[in-house]
């Protein structure tokens, strides 16, 4: 599989596709489409109004060949809430009851 990022996929995307992200064009043995990302976060195949599934793996490391990074998913950061135990002395515990 070769891919090439930022190139002309004009005459590979006759048909608008509602969501993908067009990131160059791929080649797999004799077939050369435009690579496009869906919403979901799959890879495919753009020609014209047929979208063909890519195995993500293989397309991934593709990308790195051709010199350009996967999108990573975004996970939402992770929130720890710790509470603290405070040790009161005597006389303010005595002087709070006053």
């Amino acid at each position: 599989m070769i891919i090439r990022p930022n190139a002309n996929i004009q005459r590979f995307t006759a048909a608008y596709h509602q969501g993908f992200e067009y990131l160059g064009t791929v080649q797999r043995e004799l077939q050369i489409g435009a690579l496009a990302r869906t919403p979901d976060g799959a890879y495919v195949q753009v020609n014209g109004s047929f979208v063909e599934p890519l195995d993500t793996a293989e397309v991934e490391a593709a990308l790195v060949l051709a010199g350009v990074r996967p999108a990573q998913p975004v996970a939402p950061p992770t929130v720890i809430i710790r509470r603290k135990r405070r040790i009161l002395e005597p006389s303010a515990v005595a002087a709070a009851r006053d």
